[in-house]
């Protein structure tokens, strides 16, 4: 069942890839925004550097999260409008993330992953 360790990781993924459509407003944005959705798809190579390379492109990207969540608060509190739901929100979507690519480096996923033994 290595594939629900998986699942985490792939959601993570298909949500960072909506945050950066979101402000994608040229080619550019779109074509990023699609290879980071799509990033997932790599997991069927089943190569031994794809879920180091996915859970790199996690943890890189989780504090994206937090910078969101301060900005969207600074504005939210000079509107006078509450805060405290959003940034709890994006704060469980940060560990959200970490623990994504935590489960990408358990021995479970690493041998699933590990090329298959010469006999």
């Amino acid at each position: 069942m290595v594939w629900l360790r998986l699942l985490p990781a792939i959601l993570s993924c298909v949500t960072l890839g909506a945050h950066i459509l979101r402000g994608a407003g040229s080619f550019a944005g779109w074509f990023g925004a699609a290879c980071i959705a799509f990033l997932p798809l790599l997991l069927l190579a089943r190569q031994t550097w794809v879920p180091k390379l996915l859970a790199g492109v996690l943890l890189v990207s989780s504090p994206m999260w937090l910078l969101k969540a301060w900005q969207v608060a600074e504005e939210r509190i000079a509107l006078g409008r509450p805060y405290l739901r959003m940034a709890a929100i994006l704060g469980f979507v940060t560990l959200f993330f970490w623990w994504s690519a935590w489960l990408l480096q358990r021995p479970r996923v690493k041998a699933h992953f590990e090329p298959p033994a010469k006999a």
